[in-house]
């Protein structure tokens, strides 16, 4: 589903009263502070696509009730779908700390390890690991730079 930020499409309706839409904004806002990360004009759509992925993912759970396990579950997880490219993942994880790191009001995500997460390789969906390493990582532990 692509969002269009621009129309009336996304006005939200209860009880037959248009709700002040709150939503609209919300995206508005992750909108630019998409661009001061670098993020094209053209590709926003596809980071907010990601992010609301991840909201209806949750079951309803507020945003400000999350904690850092429950984006380590999340990036794990969608790591492991087969159908999900490393580029694809990259912008995942750029999504999600956008939207936790700019838009929700919280401590834990400036010490979520953003960068590692950034950094991994694909694992086959069926790898026996519950986290991604890192190349650097694995050398490490095999004593390739002893």
């Amino acid at each position: 589903m692509v969002f269009d930020l621009t129309s009336n499409a996304n006005k939200y309706f209860k009880d037959d009263v248009v709700m002040v839409d709150s939503v609209t904004r919300f995206w508005d806002k992750y909108s630019d502070k998409s661009k001061l990360y670098g993020i094209a004009e053209c590709d926003i759509q596809r980071f907010i696509k990601h992010a609301n992925q991840f909201i209806r993912s949750v079951d309803g759970k507020r945003l400000s009730a999350h904690c850092a396990q429950d984006i380590e579950g999340y990036l794990a997880d969608k790591g492991r779908e087969s159908a999900v490219s490393h580029s694809v993942f990259c912008d995942v994880v750029l999504s999600l700390r956008l939207l936790f790191v700019e838009m929700v009001v919280l401590d834990w995500p400036h010490s979520f390890p953003w960068q590692q997460w950034f950094d991994t390789r694909d694992l086959e969906p069926s790898h026996s690991t519950i986290a991604r390493d890192s190349v650097t990582d694995v050398f490490l532990a095999i004593g390739f730079y002893s």
